[in-house]
């Protein structure tokens, strides 16, 4: 009796050992695994593509789970909720995507880690995927902090039924900012809808008017859109809320005002496109971001691009290959279908509607990312004066002599 007691313990004892045996393998494969987190400000179809892209580089890296987290609205509430992160002492998100914007600010102020420091004798080879006046898009004084991922141009979106009901041709859209009034006259008087929205929660269409003027956003590293050209540009834009041509809603109710079809043209960014085909009550068309007479075009490149902010070497490297599969032809044939323009030097398919934008590839300019550690507060500011112009409650030469004359000081090195 005493022996089968005996037998029975050890019988017990062995299936215990065996189970252990079976079950520590799985638990050593789970701690291995290292969770990174990538913030952004995407949702929506944006968020859906993004999470296709993750979704296959876990497949080939079954070590490495990425946490998405989104901060939904512009890239401005992205860089709040980061310092906001960091105020509470907690560690930065390892992957980041902030606006070309503010990828100065970003370097000054998070101090993401240099590509050629995390990627080494790869980066070469990364490096040579990019158009190259894309790649330099990501640089800080001379060094690449950044990967270009998101890249856009902004473009004028039509709803082809106002149009035509104001007896316009979809087909054959307004070339320049006159004709753009023109147009706008014709459907506010003949169909009573609300004619133009010009996007306004950021710098992007505002560097594009003014550029494409004649004038500068900067010079020699300080604020410069007060110029003659810089004046005229804005006067423009002020002139369609005069004259009633833009409603006096926000960008918001703008958005939904034309999904719902109510209004009839926007100009903003291509990013749009997937979502709004989606969304539209009509068939949306897209042209060229209209120009200042028989002046070049000059358009500012939107996006984001991926900084590594990860401290640790393990986290830098999990980070890098992540870096890696996004930048891919494969992840960025998958990314595009979000409406984001294509980088890289590979030829991807195109979207229904995205000619426009690469057409204007030749006339990019650099997202204006002001200098300096106050580079969030030189923006607001700036937002601030020019929507004072649109409004009408000061003059377009005078709210950008206010405007440069106090933000300047906020900039190293310029006039105080």
């Amino acid at each position: 009796m005493r022996r089968a007691n005996q037998s029975r313990l050890f019988w017990i004892l062995g299936i215990c050992f065996i189970s252990g045996m079976l079950v520590l393998p799985v638990n050593g494969s789970e701690a291995a695994k290292m969770e990174i987190e990538l913030w952004h400000r995407w949702s929506g179809a944006h968020q859906e593509v993004l999470r296709e892209v993750l979704k296959d580089f876990e497949a080939k890296q079954p070590a490495i789970v990425v946490k998405e987290v989104s901060v939904p609205g512009q890239y401005v509430d992205l860089m709040q909720k980061v310092l906001a992160r960091l105020a509470a002492r907690q560690n930065p998100p390892d992957v980041l995507l902030p606006g070309y914007n503010f990828l100065d600010y970003t370097v000054r102020e998070l101090r993401p880690a240099p590509i050629d420091q995390i990627g080494g004798a790869e980066t070469k080879t990364v490096y040579a995927r990019y158009v190259p006046s894309v790649l330099r898009i990501g640089e800080i004084d001379g060094k690449q902090y950044g990967l270009p991922y998101a890249l856009s141009t902004a473009v004028l979106y039509l709803n082809p039924k106002l149009v035509e009901a104001a007896g316009l041709n979809p087909l054959a859209p307004p070339r320049t900012w006159a004709e753009v009034q023109k147009w706008g006259e014709a459907i506010k008087g003949k169909i009573g809808k609300p004619a133009l929205y010009i996007s306004n929660v950021d710098t992007f269409l505002m560097q594009s008017l003014v550029e494409s003027a004649g004038g500068v956003m900067l010079q020699r590293g300080c604020p410069a859109f007060n110029t003659t050209e810089g004046v005229a540009a804005l006067d423009v834009w002020r002139t369609y809320y005069r004259d009633g041509l833009i409603p006096r809603i926000t960008y918001r109710e703008a958005e939904q005002s034309f999904m719902a079809g109510d209004l009839a043209m926007f100009a903003t960014s291509i990013m749009h496109l997937r979502g709004w085909t989606q969304q539209a009550a009509f068939p949306l068309r897209v042209a060229h971001l209209p120009r200042f007479g028989e002046r070049p075009l000059k358009v500012a490149s939107g996006g984001a691009a991926l900084m590594v902010l990860a401290k640790t070497t393990e986290r830098q490297k999990a980070a890098w290959e992540l870096l890696k599969s996004m930048t891919s032809e494969e992840g960025m044939r998958t990314f595009v279908k979000s409406g984001y323009l294509n980088p890289l030097q590979a030829s991807l398919p195109r979207i229904e509607g995205q000619d426009p934008a690469y057409d204007q590839f030749p006339n990019l300019v650099g997202w204006v990312s002001w200098p300096g550690s106050r580079g969030l507060e030189v923006d607001k500011r700036v937002l601030n004066w020019r929507d004072k112009i649109l409004f009408g409650e000061v003059g377009a030469k005078e709210g950008l002599d206010a405007a440069v004359g106090e933000v300047s000081p906020l900039i190293p090195g310029c006039p105080r």
